[in-house]
């Protein structure tokens, strides 16, 4: 089972990045294939963005959406429907999520942990297992436990409160 297909699910061909002169669009687009984006993802499902060069919004087919918001850096441009040509996305991209000021760089596994109150020595890029043994974590599963766990800060505010009332009862 391949990993890509492209939009309409069929199989990769050589030839998929070729523009159409009167859309200005590529022959096919890649994405993830169905069971991979089956498998959840780690963003939003967005379909529309703003360019912001020309302000024009492009509304994308839903399984690019879901590859967006499965796997942020799969792509490393997208098209403009106004515009009519592909530009760049990412930290130089000139692309927001419409109805957001969200650009389509999204916030790695460690900055959403930073985010949270984590201290950069929490380490996120590996576990252990049962048996004591190191296993290494990808970025989705970096992502969901970020999304599982409770900010240090609002933790460390709940426990300090709880043992004052405690002491406070044992003092009376």
């Amino acid at each position: 089972m391949s990993r890509t297909t492209l939009t309409d699910g069929s199989p990769v061909t050589d030839d998929h990045r070729d523009i159409d002169p009167a859309t200005g669009m590529q022959k096919g687009y890649v994405v993830l294939s169905a069971e991979e984006r089956a498998k959840g993802f780690v963003r939003p499902v967005r379909r529309s963005y703003v360019h912001s060069t020309c302000g024009g919004v492009t509304t994308m087919g839903q399984a690019l959406a879901e590859t967006y918001a499965r796997e942020p850096t799969f792509y490393s441009g997208t098209f403009c429907a106004c515009c009519g040509a592909h530009f760049p996305v990412g930290a130089d991209g000139e692309f927001v999520w419409d109805g957001t000021d969200i650009g389509m760089r999204m916030l790695t596994p460690r900055e959403r942990f930073s985010a949270q109150g984590f201290p950069t020595s929490y380490v996120i890029d590996h576990g252990i297992d049962a048996d004591g043994r190191r296993l290494d974590l990808s970025l989705d599963a970096q992502g969901r436990m970020c999304g599982n766990s409770v900010c240090p800060p609002l933790a460390e505010a709940l426990v300090r409160a709880n043992v004052a009332v405690e002491q406070r009862a044992e003092a009376a």
